[in-house]
């Protein structure tokens, strides 16, 4: 609709609260998942306290049954007792038994013991922290953290759908929602506005200004090429527009001329009539010398202004925090709607639609 009326500020509107609409039914997916896998954590603990309880009511008949037979048998009712308690802990995980020559009962999970000699060996939770900060839960033996891998039973089945089907989920849900906001934001970044800003400061910050930008130690959420982008400098007064391409060093081969955004910045600084710096918090401000001038952007084959975050639609890096960018939410006529500065272009916001067609 808006590639249609590029310049209907109502529609412009609409796009944006589509956009948020959308970002909205992500996040509430995510926290749905997220609070189902709470859930299951909360049944996984209670397993857990039950699993325990077993091993030490069998460990006891496995001790009274050893004592009363001496390996001559005749604790019928004991064995009665232990063959109830087996059979509840097989429902819990996938068990097999193997009785020793003195009438006591061990017990695996695969190849695991969780019961030797006769005595438990417990079973715990070892709690963990990925890379972004969420909880893994792994299932051990108590006595030396060996890994149980539970392939059925209650609580086998509970540790499988929060490791397999919620984690996975949520994995998929944040990899579509990261990979929806760079692949808007690299075709929006490059687009023209109705609104010519004379000033940009990057969305996302970076680490460390002196990191190459493709580098771990940056810990950018979005990986920039090597290439350039173009830089468009026009003042407003006369429409005169001036071109400078921005080179984007990142092919590994000279370290020392690599792209951190520092040396961008010192890039852009020097283009006539604009001004970069790098914040304290790690972002980059792109500044006109004075509001006469207007600055834009295009064929950024980096993927930089995305990876930055300098004239996007979306915030945001995964299906937790998406949303619309600020600026663009507070000012329509900031969606980027057009490509090569002409007045009513639609291109950009065609581009921007045809995603839905594209396979990336």
């Amino acid at each position: 609709d808006l590639a249609l009326r590029p310049r209907d500020h109502s529609i412009r509107e609409l796009a944006i609260q589509q956009g948020e609409s959308l970002s909205q039914f992500i996040r509430g997916l995510r926290e749905d998942l997220t609070g189902l896998r709470t859930q299951l954590d909360e049944q996984i603990a209670g397993g857990v306290v039950r699993v325990n309880d077993l091993l030490n009511r069998i460990e006891q008949l496995n001790s009274q049954i050893a004592a009363t037979e001496g390996g001559f048998g005749g604790a019928n009712s004991l064995r009665d007792q232990r063959d109830a308690l087996l059979t509840e802990l097989a429902e819990q995980l996938d068990i097999s038994t193997v009785e020793q020559p003195s009438g006591a009962t061990d017990v695996f999970v695969g190849s695991t013991p969780i019961i030797l000699n006769g005595e438990s060996r417990g079973v715990e939770l070892r709690e963990t922290t990925d890379d972004d900060g969420n909880l893994e839960l792994t299932l051990t033996v108590a006595d030396d953290g060996t890994p149980l891998v539970a392939q059925s039973g209650r609580l086998g089945t509970l540790m499988l759908a929060r490791v397999g089907t919620v984690n996975q989920s949520l994995d998929s849900l944040d990899s579509f929602a990261g990979h929806l906001i760079y692949q808007v934001n690299r075709l929006h970044s490059v687009g023209q506005p109705i609104l010519r800003d004379s000033s940009y400061t990057s969305d996302y910050r970076v680490a460390d200004a002196d990191a190459v930008l493709n580098a771990a130690a940056a810990d950018l959420d979005f990986t920039p090429l090597h290439g350039s982008f173009d830089l468009h400098v026009t003042q407003k007064a006369t429409g005169e527009r001036v071109t400078s391409t921005i080179a984007i060093d990142l092919d590994g081969i000279d370290s020392s001329t690599d792209t951190t955004l520092n040396s961008l910045a010192a890039q852009i600084s020097a283009v006539t009539n604009v001004d970069a710096t790098v914040t304290s918090d790690g972002r980059l401000k792109i500044a006109a010398s004075t509001e006469d001038f207007a600055l834009s952007f295009s064929d950024d084959s980096s993927g930089v202004l995305a990876a930055l975050g300098i004239n996007t639609f979306f915030s945001g890096s995964n299906a937790l925090d998406v949303n619309i960018n600020p600026l663009v939410e507070s000012n329509p006529d900031r969606v980027s709607t057009a490509l090569g500065h002409a007045d009513g272009d639609n291109r950009t916001a065609l581009a921007i639609a045809g995603l839905r067609e594209r396979a990336l």
